[in-house]
């Protein structure tokens, strides 16, 4: 029902007021600008310079977090790739075990088809004990099992052994059981010179009675640099003395020729002669002492 002239005046007329102007309506605030108050302050520029940076910043976090994703799919790959070669490492390993593991069976079977060995006991010496000989071989190289004989010759008594000199009692040897060219020609434990070893065998032999005469490895090997030192010089005097007397390089059979032991020189003692004004001892007068001669009581 549409309203009528007479209603719509008498609805104008009850907003004049009592001086006969008429009242504005009241229009009520949004509200956002309600919610906000100073946003009605606030130009639509820097709102739209605000939303940008805030892209801005999105982006960039999404960039970082695609970077992200994809480093850690790099890893998932290398850690699968790892996986791959230990996986197939694993296979060939196991393929070896089995083949170890036939070999080690097949082995096995050969030896129970073959006879037991009989094990033969180390030979011994009787100059020396079983534990002598052992610790001689795997300290020192000695083989103390030969036995110590020269050219039917005991090597032990070729020459006399004194405590207060142990050198002369090996460089006795060497000059009896080694030649004058050997000995010139050659040295015992070379150090820094291309002069060739004496035969290793009969040093062997050598070394074997000194450890017979001292009775432990620890002596032999407090003594031996002082006595293959000596060997050494013996060796030098040896090649100095054929160099100035070449004639007496053949070797003579005689114990007593002047080349035969060079040491011997100034070791023997010279004999004492008697004083000439000693008196000779005279000799008792016998006296009978029988039962007879014996004085009464």
């Amino acid at each position: 029902m549409t309203p009528t002239n007479s209603t719509a005046k008498t609805g104008t007329v009850h907003r004049q007021s009592q001086n006969g102007s008429v009242a504005k309506p009241t229009l009520e605030r949004p509200l956002a600008l309600r919610a906000n108050k100073n946003a009605t302050n606030v130009p639509v520029a820097s709102q739209n310079l605000d939303l940008t940076y805030l892209l801005n910043e999105l982006c960039k976090k999404v960039d970082t977090l695609t970077i992200a994703v994809g480093a850690i799919q790099n890893s998932v790959d290398t850690l699968q790739g790892q996986m791959t070669v230990l996986s197939d490492r694993q296979v060939e390993n196991l393929e070896k075990v089995e083949r170890n593991h036939a070999n080690v069976i097949e082995r096995f079977d050969t030896l129970e088809r073959q006879p037991i060995p009989v094990i033969q006991t180390p030979a011994t010496n009787p100059n020396f004990s079983e534990e002598m000989i052992i610790q001689a071989r795997e300290q020192l190289n000695v083989d103390l099992t030969v036995p110590l004989i020269y050219k039917e010759k005991n090597v032990l008594t070729m020459a006399p052994f004194n405590r207060n000199n142990i050198n002369i009692y090996g460089t006795r040897i060497l000059g009896k059981i080694f030649k004058k060219r050997e000995l010139a020609a050659g040295t015992v434990d070379p150090v820094r010179t291309r002069t060739p070893p004496l035969d290793p065998i009969r040093l062997n032999l050598i070394k074997a009675c000194y450890l017979k005469k001292l009775k432990s490895i620890e002596a032999f090997v407090d003594n031996w640099d002082t006595i293959a030192k000596s060997f050494r010089q013996k060796c030098l005097d040896m090649k100095k003395y054929l160099l100035k007397h070449p004639e007496d390089a053949e070797d003579e059979d005689d114990e007593d020729s002047p080349t035969n032991n060079l040491d011997q020189e100034f070791e023997e003692e010279d004999q004492n002669e008697p004083l000439p004004n000693q008196q000779q001892e005279t000799s008792l007068i016998n006296r009978d002492v029988s039962m007879h001669s014996l004085p009464l009581v």
